[in-house]
């Protein structure tokens, strides 16, 4: 993941020009993670929105971040939970047309004096359940740098016992 990170912000002034689908992103993404999605007997409700299909940029960062998203979801969600994800117009974020991708889930959430530190490296809300459920503590900060790679914006929202929103936002055009 540090390798990933470096290679990443090495090439962040790169921006991807490719016009990709995110209904085959999270198609891949729901198989990647079938099995902690079953195992956890989690509902993957994926609602792409057939005019919120395409975005601009590169399939296999942007697979990264929301396959680094869903993990996270899965991870920090009781068992029998669901998690949503939802496109739909971006507005008042990008300069340009885009969209807006939203992962919806109903997980143990994030205190709000610690929303604004968990894209940073290593940055863990809860140790001791970042140690149960494992990863490198990278994963928020690959997302934050591929989306500010992507001209995108991101923003989280969160409620302790409730769940988190991780709404990104992409450009449809160049």
């Amino acid at each position: 993941d540090l390798l990933i990170l470096s290679r990443i912000e090495l090439e962040e002034h790169i921006r991807p020009n490719n016009l990709i689908s995110l209904e085959k992103i999270f198609n891949k993404l729901k198989d990647i993670h079938i099995t902690n999605i079953e195992k956890n007997n989690i509902d993957l409700n994926i609602n792409i929105d057939k005019h919120f299909d395409k975005i601009i940029g590169n399939e296999d960062r942007m697979l990264t971040v929301f396959s680094n998203l869903i993990d996270n979801s899965i991870k920090y969600s009781e068992k029998n939970k669901s998690i949503k994800v939802l496109t739909s117009k971006s507005v008042g974020k990008l300069v340009k047309p885009g969209v807006k991708i939203s992962i919806i889930d109903e997980g143990i959430g994030i205190p709000q004096n610690q929303i604004v530190r968990i894209t940073e490296r290593f940055y863990r809300v809860d140790i001791e359940k970042s140690k149960k459920v494992g990863g490198t503590g990278l994963g928020l900060a690959i997302m934050k740098h591929i989306v500010t790679q992507h001209r995108g914006e991101f923003e989280i929202k969160s409620q302790l016992g409730k769940g988190t929103e991780f709404n990104i936002h992409i450009p449809s055009e160049l």
